[in-house]
């Protein structure tokens, strides 16, 4: 009787502990959304000869001088287009004013605008630090132009293959709540929502990245620049960054076909593989592709800093050399651009092709394409494609393209990348 009355006692302090912490975690939730709300603005492009939103985001305040942050691609229209579109801000009242552009950078893809009723709206604090994994958070924004909604997540640490950190999220963030905050229990911000991967799968930038472009605001001299030199100055700063890791990593080699060929060159590149044996096509192909996985959003239909890098070995018993150097030449057609870039900002590719050893009783057909940014002095998408021409019924395809280097760092990836292919 005595250790069954206890087992009850027991029970019976389980369900009201758990029912008391979910009663905790649903007005903490609520109590979010009530406390913080009026800090955090709908942000809308408008376009001028309409004057119609083309383009929705979230944005907070972070500071009592009515500054408001935000993410760079969702005022990138306004900040690459200023005589065609303007933005405005509207609070959870309904209230909305003009937002003037104070500070971008497009490689945290952050964004500063100012607006002037700093009487009506307090900002939201910082947190000091990354929270404890599977730590409760909460980010906030206007999803769909549907009304301010806020999502609970969990916190799980940094991305591990990615080249600029962000804080991977299991919640929904959806479309216009780009540039909201995500905000600890505390109320204090964490990070602020930059994209989803769909499946409970968002990202963040950190909230030191945040700090570290308000404290641009102290430099005279940075505010003086046009903000388009403020981006060619960061992408020209973030490739050299980038090439430079590249360049001094010591790149692992990987088995293919009769070959040896670059794996992943770094952390934030990934490798995947795979065959194509079909019967009717007489051949056989093996093939490596690699990418890395950030891209640097410019404008509408272009983008940049992107790493990309594949091989195909084929070979055959069964077609004759004629046939094999056919379907080799189709194979090599296939060597295109990664990154989407209009002729407004992008020249033509202006192409050298040369026959080529790099290696012993091996003799190659190499083309290198380069075609240069119009707005962003300096910067190039680059194009490598190289096949074997003296094997009769094998061979490899290799090709990489590179979108925003320099041309002097192009060339030296270009000749590291020969480099690291080698028969077995």
């Amino acid at each position: 009787m005595f250790d069954r009355y206890y087992y009850h006692l027991t029970i019976v302090l389980f369900c009201t502990v758990t029912f008391l912490s979910l009663r905790v975690e649903a007005e903490t939730a609520q109590d979010i959304y009530a406390n913080y709300q009026d800090r955090i603005f709908q942000i809308r492009l408008i376009e001028l000869s309409s004057g119609s939103k083309a383009a929705i985001g979230s944005g907070f305040q972070v500071n009592a001088e009515g500054l408001v942050a935000t993410n760079y691609h969702v005022v990138a229209e306004a900040v690459q287009q200023p005589e065609k579109y303007r933005l405005e801000f509207v609070d959870t009242d309904g209230q909305r004013g003009d937002l003037a552009l104070v500070d971008i950078d497009v490689v945290l893809d952050l964004a500063l605008v100012r607006h002037k009723e700093i009487n009506r709206h307090q900002y939201l604090p910082m947190a000091p630090g990354l929270v404890a994994q599977g730590e409760d958070l909460f980010s906030m924004g206007n999803p769909h132009d549907l009304g301010m909604t806020v999502v609970k997540g969990t916190f799980n640490g940094l991305l591990e293959h990615s080249f600029y950190e962000r804080i991977l999220l299991s919640g929904s963030i959806n479309p216009g709540m780009s540039g909201g905050p995500t905000l600890n229990r505390k109320g204090e911000v964490v990070g602020v929502n930059v994209a989803t991967a769909g499946n409970q799968l968002s990202f963040l930038v950190p909230v030191k990245q945040l700090r570290s472009l308000m404290s641009r605001q102290q430099n005279p001299n940075n505010q003086k620049r046009p903000l388009k030199q403020r981006i060619t100055s960061q992408l020209l700063k973030n490739q050299q960054e980038l090439m430079e890791v590249l360049l001094a990593t010591q790149w692992p080699l990987i088995d293919l076909g009769g070959v040896q060929v670059a794996g992943e060159i770094a952390q934030f590149t990934r490798c995947w593989g795979g065959s194509d044996d079909e019967e009717k096509a007489r051949y056989t192909m093996y093939y490596s592709r690699c990418f890395s996985e950030d891209t640097l959003y410019l404008t509408s239909g272009f983008s940049t800093g992107l790493v990309n890098y594949e091989f195909y070995w084929l070979e055959s018993n069964e077609l004759n050399p004629w046939q094999f150097y056919n379907r080799f030449q189709e194979s090599m057609t296939g060597a295109m651009p990664i990154n989407t870039a209009p002729g407004s900002q992008v020249g033509n590719f202006n192409c050298h092709n040369d026959f080529v050893s790099w290696e012993v009783n091996s003799q190659w057909k190499a083309v290198v394409c380069a075609r240069q940014y119009k707005h962003y002095p300096g910067l190039y998408d680059l194009m490598f494609i190289a096949a074997t021409v003296d094997k009769s019924r094998k061979g490899l395809i290799s090709h990489f393209a590179l979108a925003g280097v320099s041309k002097d760092l192009g060339m030296k990836f270009t000749r590291k990348f020969m480099e690291h292919v080698r028969w077995k």
